[in-house]
């Protein structure tokens, strides 16, 4: 049997990284729209908003393929329990983000309404969350064997 028959996340990991892959899919041909058929009826300066927003949801699709990839490594140990919860926390604040921060630029963009700029510091801190939220159950765990070598 592979891994994925036996496991007991294989519906979470195939769901959440078939949606990352989705996202880069989009994240791509968002991108070569803004390449090609954007800058016909858009100003420059709108471009590169829009390019902004692609690129981010590109670098956190990836992120939310790399973050389902580290489940299926500490959930196969209990000790790593915690990491497990903090990194799909942090999951959910990466998408949160793309829809948040990539979304209101794409609108922003094609409506030329400014209303839309307005949530895309709240989609950035989203970001931020969301690394900050990886990064503490291994600063813990790094901290917690670097204690334990001391003694």
């Amino acid at each position: 049997m592979s891994f994925f028959e036996q496991s007991k996340i294989k519906k979470e990991v195939c769901f959440h990284i078939a949606l990352s892959a989705i996202l880069l899919l989009l994240g791509v041909a968002l991108g070569a729209f803004a390449a090609h058929a954007l800058r016909r009826f858009t100003p420059a300066e709108l471009i590169d908003s829009f390019k902004t927003g692609v690129h981010y949801q590109i670098i956190h699709s990836l992120g939310i393929a790399l973050l389902t990839t580290l489940t299926i490594l500490f959930d196969s140990n209990e000790k790593d329990s915690l990491a497990v919860v903090w990194i799909r926390r942090s999951r959910k604040f990466m998408y949160l983000g793309i829809g948040i921060f990539s979304l209101n630029l794409y609108l922003y963009v094609l409506s030329m309404n400014k209303i839309f700029v307005y949530p895309v510091p709240l989609g950035g801190l989203c970001f931020i969350i969301a690394w900050g939220m990886l990064a503490w159950p291994f600063i813990k765990l790094y901290w917690k064997t670097h204690q334990t070598n001391l003694n």
